[in-house]
């Protein structure tokens, strides 16, 4: 019988044989991560190289594992956020900015501050 794998499938776990995503979810189960439609590991890639630039963060695998962490978070509350609006309702943003300031800040916040002002990569670009 043909394996019935979705687009987003990368393959299959070896424990359970299952389908997965890349970010190793079972892609039938319904439980398949907000961030799945995008590239999780080159987002958080792109984003590692600039912090690492502007900011001096230590560019390696503990950056990278928690910038994809923050990927997946600010993906499962925007994804809420756009469910009901096309151009997303304003309390999920802010509250995906809240998230993933109050994340980073956990692990880099005073290498992330300027004079104080937070997190500035998450300032709106408005």
């Amino acid at each position: 019988m043909p394996s019935r794998h979705s687009s987003k499938c990368t393959g299959r776990n070896p424990a359970s044989g299952s389908c997965t995503s890349p970010t190793g979810n079972d892609c039938r189960s319904g439980s398949a991560s907000p961030a799945d439609g995008i590239e999780v590991g080159f987002l958080a890639g792109q984003l590692a190289v600039v912090l690492s630039e502007r900011f001096g963060l230590p560019y390696g695998p503990e950056l990278l594992f928690r910038l994809e962490v923050m990927v997946e978070m600010a993906a499962a509350v925007l994804s809420r956020g756009f469910q009901s609006n096309v151009l997303g309702d304003e309390r999920y943003i802010a509250e995906a900015r809240r998230v993933i300031e109050a994340y980073l800040a956990g692990y880099y916040g005073e290498d992330l501050e300027q004079d104080g002002a937070g997190v500035p990569v998450l300032e709106s670009a408005e």
